[in-house]
C-alpha cells in the first residue's frame, strides 16, 4: 500500500461537508475555518493521544471504509520473513503511534476460525500493542495462497529495507524449495537481479556461527561472502575469526583468499608469520625510515612502501638512490 493512497485526513466525513481542501488551505484561514466547524461532529480528527485514536479510515480511490479490528483478533503471518524486530524502532513506532495515529492500515485476510492473519504491516501491529491500543485500521484482502502471502511480505520488507541478509536468503530459498520457484522468477518478483538471488541463497551456505555474525550486523555481506570461496566450514570460520580481529575490509578479504586458494594453503599458513618475510621488512624499515610490507604470492609478489606527503616521499627515493 503506498503512502499516497491513505493520507493524514482522509477520514469519513470531511469530503461530505467540504473540507477537503483543509490540507491545501494557508494556516491563519485554516485556523478560522476549524473555529467556524468546531461544533461540527461530523469532522473526525486525526487520531492522537488526546484525541479518538481509533478514528476511521477510507480509501480516496473506492471509498471504501476500512475494518477497525481488535488486536487479538489478528494473527501474525506465518511466512513472515523477518525474525528480528529491533525493540528499539519498535518503541519509537509506538510513540509516533500514539501521538499520530496510525496512518497506514494494516492489510490481512481472513481465516476459517473467525480471525485475521497479517500479510502486510507487522511492524505496525507490534508497535501498536506497545501503545497499547486496543483496535487498529485493517483492509481485508480476499484470500491469498501461501505463496502470496510469502511473496508480499517479502516484497514489502526487500522494498523498505527492512531484512538482514540471512532473512532474505531464507525468505528466497523458501520460495524455491516450497513453492518450485526459479531463481530468475524470483529475480522478476522482487525487482533483483538473478545474480544477486544468487549470492545471498548461497549465504546459506556459510556455518552458522557465520550467518548469525550477519544477522546481527556484527559483518556485512560483501564481508561474508569470499569465505565461500574457502575449502571447508573450518577454514571459513578460521578465516572469519581473522577478519573480526583484523577488522579487514571487503577487498582486503577477497585478496586473501584469493591468494589462499592460489597458493593452495590454509588459512594459518596465511596468517602465520614468515621469519624471513619479518626480517626484510624491518631491513627495509630501517633503511627508508618508513612502514614497508611484503607479501609472497604463488608466484612472485609485492613490496608495499608507506609514505604520508611528498616530503615523506621525496625521503624514500633519496634513501633508495643512496644520496
Amino acid at each position: 500500500m503506498s503512502d499516497d493512497v491513505f493520507k493524514l485526513g482522509n477520514f469519513d466525513g470531511l469530503k461530505d461537508e467540504g473540507l477537503d481542501d483543509l490540507d491545501e488551505m494557508p494556516e491563519t484561514d485554516l485556523k478560522t475555518r476549524q473555529a467556524e466547524t468546531k461544533a461540527d461532529v461530523s469532522l473526525i480528527k486525526h487520531p492522537t493521544v488526546k484525541s479518538d485514536p481509533q478514528a476511521k479510515f477510507h480509501s480516496p480511490l473506492t471509498g471504501q471504509a476500512f475494518l477497525e479490528l481488535e488486536l487479538e483478533k489478528i494473527l501474525p503471518n506465518k511466512f513472515q520473513p523477518r525474525r528480528i524486530f529491533n525493540q528499539e524502532k519498535l518503541e519509537e513506532l509506538a510513540q509516533s503511534i500514539k501521538t499520530n495515529g496510525i496512518i497506514q492500515p494494516l492489510v490481512v485476510t481472513d481465516r476459517p476460525d473467525g480471525k485475521y492473519e497479517i500479510v502486510v504491516g507487522e511492524r505496525r501491529f507490534r508497535a501498536a500493542k506497545l501503545a497499547g491500543l486496543a483496535k487498529v485500521p485493517v483492509f481485508v484482502s480476499r484470500a491469498m495462497s501461501s505463496q502470496t502471502r510469502l511473496e508480499l511480505a517479502l516484497i514489502e520488507n526487500v522494498q523498505r529495507a527492512d531484512l538482514n541478509p540471512i532473512e532474505e536468503a531464507k525468505a528466497y530459498q523458501q520460495l524455491q524449495q516450497e513453492f518450485g520457484l526459479q531463481v530468475i522468477e524470483i529475480a522478476k518478483r522482487v525487482g533483483k537481479d538473478d545474480s544477486t538471488i544468487s549470492n545471498l541463497i548461497r549465504l546459506l551456505n556459510l556455518p552458522v556461527e557465520i550467518q548469525r555474525a550477519l544477522t546481527e550486523g556484527v559483518i556485512a555481506e560483501g564481508q561474508a561472502r569470499p569465505l565461500l570461496s574457502l575449502r571447508d566450514r573450518e577454514e571459513m570460520l578460521a578465516m572469519f575469526k581473522i577478519v573480526l580481529r583484523e577488522k579487514m575490509k571487503v577487498r582486503d578479504i577477497e585478496s586473501k583468499v584469493r591468494e589462499i586458494r592460489n597458493r593452495r594453503i590454509k588459512v594459518h599458513e596465511m596468517f602465520t608469520p614468515d621469519p624471513f618475510l619479518e626480517s626484510l621488512e624491518n631491513l627495509l624499515r630501517n633503511k627508508l625510515g618508513t612502514r614497508v610490507a611484503v607479501n609472497k604470492g604463488t608466484k612472485g609478489g609485492k613490496i608495499t612502501i608507506e609514505f604520508y606527503s611528498d616530503e615523506e616521499l621525496n625521503d624514500i627515493i633519496n634513501r633508495m638512490s643512496g644520496s
